[in-house]
């Protein structure tokens, strides 16, 4: 029997598979509703040696549900000893408000890609017209190894 080869590497092989459950939660969203589609809103380089915030805004004639959250294309690997990088979803005024601190392994190796566990830690409607904060809480390594990487979040956005 012939070996068969590839040229992908895992994180394509990843990202096309988590494309394909988008897909087919986007094809299922749009069969219940017209309309219905979904964004993708990437930050590169995000950096857990301290906290940051990102801002999005949604659009004004729809409203949203976190579908996935991914992260890849890392440069550093999250060591985090003595805290673990999370990331929170919400507003300014609650920073947890439609995703409670999502955690990032410990041990998360340069190169990997990993999609983020969302759905225990979804936890409401974001409404149309919004402001979203994307909060990367701190990572604490004792070997200065708190992650690097491209963060990437998935909104399926409906009326």
């Amino acid at each position: 029997m012939p070996r068969v080869t590839t040229t992908e590497s895992f994180q394509e092989r990843a990202l096309t598979a988590v494309e394909a459950v988008n897909t087919a939660v986007l094809s299922l969203a749009q069969g219940e509703q017209a309309g219905a589609y979904a964004a993708t809103y990437s930050f590169v380089g995000a950096d857990w040696g301290a906290t940051f915030t990102e801002i999005f805004n949604t659009p004004s004639d729809k409203r949203g549900a976190l579908l996935s959250m991914d992260l890849y294309q890392i440069t550093e690997e999250f060591s985090g000893d003595s805290t673990a990088a999370t990331v929170q979803v919400g507003t300014a005024a609650d920073a947890d408000a439609y995703a409670t601190a999502v955690s990032i392994p410990d041990t998360t190796a340069v190169a990997a890609a990993l999609n983020l566990v969302v759905t225990a830690g979804a936890v409401a409607i974001i409404p149309a017209g919004s402001a979203v904060t994307v909060t990367g809480t701190i990572s604490v390594d004792a070997g200065a190894k708190e992650g690097i990487g491209t963060l990437s979040l998935t909104v399926l956005y409906f009326t």
